[in-house]
């Protein structure tokens, strides 16, 4: 049986709520401070790694800065075939179907290029926060 504490049930009842947009540590820190807990930053980088060892939270480094978000998976162990969008104003996550992130690979491909199958990521804006961008 898992082990679940008050402050784990607290963390990823905050990842869901974000509704796939990623959290910074400081983000999620403030988040579960509303729900009336007091978790350390310690505490939070324990639980997430013990989260994204198990395919629950995936974590991402924000383009050109020393940053991590965090996101709750909502399809574990299926996020390796495909390709992700991620906005760079409210880090929403948008998984690729295989079929698009496919066309992707073969059009970087045949440009010389080859992707990290593991770790790639798209940068933009997304529908909501491309308003205020010229696209």
């Amino acid at each position: 049986m898992a082990y679940s504490t008050t402050q784990k049930r607290a963390l990823l009842q905050t990842l869901k709520n974000a509704k796939g947009s990623a959290l910074s540590v400081e983000e999620i820190i403030w988040e579960i401070r509303t729900q009336g807990f007091e978790p350390s930053k310690s505490t939070i980088y324990r639980l997430l790694d013990g989260l994204i060892t198990k395919g629950l939270v995936n974590r991402y480094r924000i383009a050109n800065k020393n940053c991590y978000v965090y996101v709750l998976n909502d399809k574990p162990k299926s996020c390796m075939g495909h390709l992700h969008l991620q906005c760079e104003k409210c880090h929403r996550l948008i998984h690729l179907d295989e079929e698009d992130s496919l066309n992707i690979r073969k059009t970087v491909k045949s440009a010389g290029f080859s992707l990290d199958n593991e770790n790639t990521t798209i940068w933009g804006y997304c529908e909501g926060c491309s308003d205020d961008k010229e696209v």
